[in-house]
């Protein structure tokens, strides 16, 4: 009997924001939501935001975008990339955010909630965010001209660039939840979700272990 979880909730986002949300895995899709019409952008491993105001009518180039409608689910995909979720309490405002290494280089994530406190007025303090199952640092080896970029966006910290036996690894969600913060979510405020999608083959695609043929995971929020 199969008994791996077909989504995957933050137990912070559902006990201080009324918006529903998940991320599926590669046992349950969308279709286990109960909620169609999902808004998904297309997805260009950039820093480019789009809002959802009910108007969006075809996939727009974009890796994140944010809402302030009820009833307008919003979504990426994600298949070892870091899928990101935020909302408030007051259910005023949500976004989705796919941050890969280059997005992540790009600051999508920080760009993000700048981009939610000028449209929303909501304070950045009052903001949740669910950091969602990706690949590891345990799993997550890079080139050192990527592990450079990494190290002068992030001043070389060793929880986000680490080099093992001569090869370097980086730390995409720690990577974001560090630029979470630098825009002003406190850290009890953000769910880091402690999944990797590489090793966790029963639970998740990936990209880098199964190649071109991996399937996607989603992440979802609805106001």
């Amino acid at each position: 009997m199969n008994n791996k979880p077909l989504l995957i909730k933050s137990k912070l986002l559902e006990k201080n924001c009324p918006a529903f949300h998940c991320f599926s895995t590669r046992n349950g899709d969308t279709t286990g939501t109960g909620i169609g019409n999902i808004v998904f952008p297309k997805q260009v491993h950039g820093d480019r935001i789009i809002i959802a105001d009910g108007q969006n009518t075809a996939k727009e180039d974009a890796d994140a975008v944010i809402t302030r409608e009820p009833k307008i689910p919003i979504g990426i995909l994600t298949a070892d990339c870091v899928p990101v979720i935020v909302t408030d309490r007051l259910n005023r405002v949500g976004a989705v955010i796919h941050s890969g290494w280059k997005g992540t280089v790009q600051n999508i994530a920080g760009k993000t909630i700048r981009k939610i406190v000028e449209i929303s007025g909501a304070k950045a303090s009052e903001l949740f965010a669910a950091v969602g199952p990706s690949i590891g640092s345990c799993c997550y080896e890079v080139g050192e001209d990527v592990a450079l970029k990494f190290k002068q966006e992030f001043d070389g910290r060793l929880d986000v660039v680490e080099k093992r036996n001569e090869k370097f690894f980086v730390s995409l969600r720690d990577a974001v939840a560090l630029e979470l913060q630098r825009e002003g979510i406190s850290r009890s405020n953000i769910d880091v979700l402690d999944y990797c999608t590489f090793c966790d083959e029963e639970l998740f695609y990936s990209y880098r272990r199964d190649g071109k043929s991996a399937g996607r995971m989603s992440a979802i929020l609805m106001l």
